[in-house]
């Protein structure tokens, strides 16, 4: 799947009889290409930021929510592999000046501001700033699509972008850029050039600021989260690293300050292994109760770890693999000195300062 993402901010396109035109000879000329199944024009992709506008119930309903909106036009089902739930698609007549306007909207869409009720059918009206949009009929139901980065989707309409007024076509086009994207059978990177030139042919003056494939879009979402949490990663390796050698420093230290007791134990009869299996039984307490003790600060700093990495905290197995590390360094730290103390002739080792 390739995408090229192309500015249309100024007067040129501003108008949607122009920028239908503009839509409608390229997607008939990236049809033609040897090799490409599919071809859309979206005002965003998913992962990626777009309008968010407010949204009522028509006709003259109060302001209920804000969502995610959108126009397309193309096949944007079949390139973007959408599954419709309800309803039906847009055909060739929504793609129309004068059409009967209409709308799809998400199952997300469905859940949170239709309440889990049946929405085709009904009519809804997106406002941005002083002005609102048409009266749309919702005609069907698409399953859900990552539309704010990969972790989280949110209420989403659809409208035909050959519908959309004046008004707000220039308004989009001011703070966004659009996205051709196309499905191909062979290699994406070999349709570069024809993908280029239709574009170019169609209006010299387009400002294409790149082509990606849908996993580097999907990259470009993910950057910033990737790069937090190896940076975090790096702190928590270094944590753990200071950890473990602080906590074999201490047992370490606090067994050998034993060693009389051990040379008594070993002196009244006491085995070597019964000698290192009872220091090592307190070593594991100690990394016992540690443990219990940092796993407790982990879930009360989950909503932090959240806001940062967007993964979903505490997660068990990290803190489980933590705590058996922690849990063998403190055995090995009470085993080595322990072991070593009672190889020792008891009577030497009463006579260590």
């Amino acid at each position: 799947m390739l995408t090229a993402r192309v500015s249309l901010q100024g007067p040129t396109n501003g108008s949607g009889e122009a920028a239908a035109a503009l839509y409608r000879r390229t997607l008939e000329e990236l049809a033609r290409v040897p090799g490409v199944e599919a071809a859309t024009v979206a005002s965003n992709l998913p992962v990626e930021r777009g309008p968010n506008l407010a949204l009522r119930e028509a006709p003259g309903g109060p302001i209920a929510s804000s969502v995610d909106w959108r126009y397309v036009t193309g096949d944007y089902l079949r390139v973007l592999r959408v599954p419709l739930v309800a309803g039906r698609a847009f055909g060739a007549a929504d793609h129309r000046a004068g059409a009967t306007p209409v709308a799809l909207v998400n199952e997300e869409y469905v859940r949170r501001v239709g309440d889990g009720r049946t929405v085709i059918g009904t009519r809804l009206q997106a406002t941005v700033v002083d002005f609102d949009d048409e009266a749309r009929e919702v005609v069907g139901v698409l399953g859900d699509v990552r539309t704010r980065g990969v972790t989280a989707t949110r209420p989403t309409v659809f409208v035909p972008a050959e519908q959309v007024p004046d008004e707000l076509l220039g308004l989009i086009h001011g703070f966004f850029p659009v996205s051709w994207a196309l499905r191909a059978r062979a290699d994406a990177a070999g349709v570069v050039p024809s993908v280029e030139r239709i574009l170019r042919e169609a209006d010299p003056l387009l400002s294409i600021t790149g082509f990606r494939s849908m996993d580097e879009v999907v990259g470009g979402a993910v950057a910033a989260t990737r790069f937090r949490t190896f940076v975090l990663g790096l702190f928590a390796a270094a944590a753990l690293t200071l950890a473990a050698a602080g906590l074999y420093g201490v047992v370490a230290y606090a067994v050998a300050q034993r060693t009389k007791e051990i040379g008594i134990r070993l002196a009244l009869g006491a085995s070597g292994r019964q000698v290192t299996a009872g220091f090592a039984l307190g070593g594991i307490a100690l990394a016992a109760l540690g443990a219990a003790v940092g796993a407790g600060a982990a879930v009360l700093v989950a909503g932090l770890l959240r806001s940062l990495t967007g993964a979903q905290p505490p997660d068990p197995w990290t803190i489980a693999g933590v705590v058996l590390i922690l849990a063998a360094v403190s055995a090995t730290a009470t085993i080595v000195p322990a072991r070593r103390a009672a190889g020792v002739d008891p009577m030497r080792t009463l006579r260590v300062e």
